[in-house]
């Protein structure tokens, strides 16, 4: 800090990309520990995520903490005392959900790791770095600073989160809180996690399906691909934001089954090899554009029509609750799949982002626009003029390309500021699926309060 000189002592070189931080955290995982002159350093470079002991005054590695064909999620606390890491792995228990996440310690010199709670749930320990967990609590830590006590909610989809407060060695002390589903329409129905296979036929993912609360398994149902590109399978294992996951429920109750799949490439919480997924066969300009967008949602949605044969194939629906454009995707990558799609504040050109400091490669690689003729299903473009993070000339550059086209489209376009939908934006867009997925006339004179 005095002369400003620079030494490099860790490196870490990607063809793909340099994984420093899962898609569940904010800031990478690494732990300085300046009074031994070391550092924890998170990395992919063996094929999974793992943490490694480096001196930070030669930058030699002095030891692999984590080892094996399994994930490091989360580096919680460390103890300098004991030399011993508070953290959360995955995928170590064959045939369990590799999104469910464990609390353990290891002893950073010897790598003895011990197993202090694991169950078939996702367990949130607040560590101020996480997406789920720092939301208003950044001075919130879930490990007290002895190491002594623990306190964590543990969740999954189909069960109400539950607050423990652990010792040091994983043992329930006392049940904290318990989330009240009091309000819960009467004869709700949980949603239900499914495992299927990718389009490859080999690899594993999971999807989640969410039924309505009058739901009779002798009707037939439109299904609604309700899919998120951009939140993390984590906090119950579906949608780490609140919002999402009773958003798919507020789906379901309109009469749709809405079925969300985790499928390759889409996020950073499983091996290099299924993180790093693109689609050989699909256009592509980054990790977050067109290759892996819809190849394993529509496989996996096949799979689960074959078990539950009341979802209607004929009746294929696609939205999004966030920039990627999911909808664009299932419309022109998939036409004889997906009959009708919901585009809210979509970016059908990534390009534009580039004005925001990002960089894309391959600028003449084929974007949604370059599309526009592939359109067959219903499309409702949906775009704010003032979102301050999906700039609106996205959605008019998709509606210029599919009117010089000559296709039919939907567009709403308002004079305001929002970048998640707005009460009347939700509206129009249920009303949009509500008619050209079930068929029906929606509701006058509805409203949602938010």
């Amino acid at each position: 800090t005095q002369s400003g000189t620079v030494k490099t002592l860790i490196e870490e070189t990607s063809d793909f990309h340099a994984m420093l931080i899962p898609s569940t955290h904010v800031t990478p995982l690494f732990i300085a520990l300046p009074e031994t002159n070391e550092v924890i350093w998170y990395s992919e470079r063996s094929g999974t995520a793992h943490f490694y002991l480096y001196d930070t005054l030669t930058g030699q590695l002095k030891n692999t903490i984590t080892q094996g064909d399994w994930i490091v999620r989360n580096g919680l606390h460390f103890d300098a005392q004991r030399r011993e890491l508070t953290l959360q792995t995955a995928s170590r228990i064959e045939g369990r959900n590799p999104y469910y996440c464990d609390i353990c310690r290891v002893n950073i010199d010897t790598g003895e790791l011990t197993t202090l709670l694991s169950t078939d749930h996702e367990y949130i320990v607040c560590d101020q770095r996480s997406r789920v967990s720092i939301r208003g609590k950044d001075m919130a830590l879930g490990v007290s600073p002895s190491a002594n006590y623990i306190v964590t909610t543990r969740s999954r989809v189909d069960e109400a989160p539950v607050s423990l407060l652990l010792d040091r060695d994983g043992k329930e002390i006392i049940v904290l809180e318990v989330a009240d589903v009091s309000g819960l329409p009467e004869n709700c129905t949980w949603p239900e996690p499914v495992m299927l296979k990718a389009e490859d036929g080999k690899t594993d993912i999971y999807s989640v399906v969410f039924r309505p609360s009058n739901f009779d398994p002798e009707q037939t149902y439109p299904v609604l691909d309700c899919t998120v590109n951009y939140c993390t399978p984590v906090g119950s294992f579906a949608c780490a934001h609140t919002y999402l996951y009773l958003r798919m429920w507020a789906y379901a109750e309109l009469g749709f089954i809405a079925v969300v799949v985790f499928n390759r490439g889409n996020e950073r919480l499983r091996d290099k090899a299924f993180n790093e997924y693109t689609d050989p066969r699909m256009p592509s300009d980054s990790p977050h554009m067109l290759g892996h967008y819809n190849n394993d949602c529509v496989a996996g949605i096949k799979q689960l029509a074959e078990r539950y044969p009341y979802m209607d194939l004929n009746r294929v629906g696609v939205v999004e609750a966030s920039h990627t454009p999911r909808a664009l995707a299932g419309l022109l990558l998939h036409p004889d799949f997906y009959k009708v799609g919901v585009a809210v504040n979509c970016t059908a050109d990534r390009r534009i982002f580039a004005s925001m400091g990002l960089d894309f490669r391959g600028r003449d690689i084929v974007q949604f626009e370059h599309l526009a003729d592939k359109l067959e299903g219903k499309l409702l473009l949906v775009a704010s003029m003032l979102d301050p993070f999906c700039p609106v000339s996205g959605t008019f550059r998709m509606a210029s390309a599919l009117h010089k086209a000559n296709k039919r489209f939907d567009m709403l376009i308002l004079p305001e500021h929002f970048h998640p939908q707005s009460g009347n934006v939700t509206l129009r867009c249920w009303d949009y699926l509500v008619e050209h997925l079930l068929g029906v006339e929606p509701p006058k004179n509805f409203t949602i309060r938010r």
